[in-house]
């Protein structure tokens, strides 16, 4: 059995995909053995598949000329969920429609295919979510600061959203579970991994919020609530539990000087 190892990023799965589709059972894993795979076999030849850009473009294209452009957008969400096993249903996926040389979408009896829609639904479901419940705060530097903690990977479909409503600010999207961040400023915008910054660099994107601000958040929400239709049930299940740490209305939110 062959293993092919990727750096973690999309493309690079593209890159490792790409090349176990031309070895028969062969799979795709994370740079560090065994870590997309707790099942992994310790005997398996280990080769490591550098990110190529145009490789990575090469499979991207094919998939999209048989299934057409919203199949990406599937493995997107997919590779985004963070499930232990996305690395074997997204390679399985891919290889059932390059075989089929069409969309696989709409074949329910296919395991792998239900288990690709059902993930890639709920990743759906978190990112319209946080659109609605992403909160900024101005911080210093006349920057727009939101913590979020998403149970997938998704600041890098959230911020876009943003930054394109927003475009003369300076913002910043971060994921203070993951430690990465999207950011948007003077027309650029990106995506960086804060795990390798200095605690205090960190902790100085959410300091100096105006507090005034988030006061007036509150007194809005508190004035305009109606206690008479309050529900709390279907709170809970419109705005889940997990969501509220972060949302500035709320008396109980979480202050940002304490993230990281």
């Amino acid at each position: 059995m062959t293993d092919f190892a990727c750096d973690g990023s999309f493309d690079g799965f593209l890159c490792a995909a790409r090349r176990a589709l031309e070895v028969p059972g062969a799979r795709v894993v994370a740079s560090c053995r065994g870590a997309e795979d707790p099942g992994a076999d310790l005997f398996a030849e280990l080769v490591r598949v550098p990110t190529d850009a145009m490789d990575a473009a090469c499979l991207r294209a094919r998939i999209a000329a048989y299934a057409g452009a919203a199949e990406i957008e599937t493995l997107m969400f997919v590779f985004a969920s963070a499930a232990p096993e996305r690395y074997r249903l997204l390679l399985g996926y891919i290889a059932r429609t390059l075989a089929a040389a069409r969309s696989i979408a709409g074949d329910a009896t296919d395991p792998v295919v239900r288990a690709v829609r059902r993930i890639r639904d709920r990743v759906s479901l978190e990112i319209a979510r946080m659109l609605g419940f992403v909160r900024f705060r101005r911080t210093g530097g006349d920057r727009y600061y939101a913590p979020v903690r998403p149970d997938a990977d998704i600041v890098g479909f959230i911020g876009p959203h943003f930054a394109d409503r927003l475009p003369d600010q300076a913002l910043v999207v971060h994921d203070v579970g993951r430690d990465v961040a999207f950011w948007s400023a003077r027309g650029m915008r990106g995506i960086v991994d804060l795990a390798g910054l200095p605690r205090d660099a960190r902790e100085r994107l959410a300091k100096d919020v105006e507090p005034g601000v988030e006061a007036l958040w509150r007194a809005f929400f508190e004035q305009t609530a109606n206690p008479e239709r309050r529900n709390r049930r279907l709170q809970r299940k419109l705005l889940p539990e997990r969501y509220h740490a972060f949302l500035v209305e709320r008396p109980q939110i979480a202050s940002p000087r304490r993230l990281g």
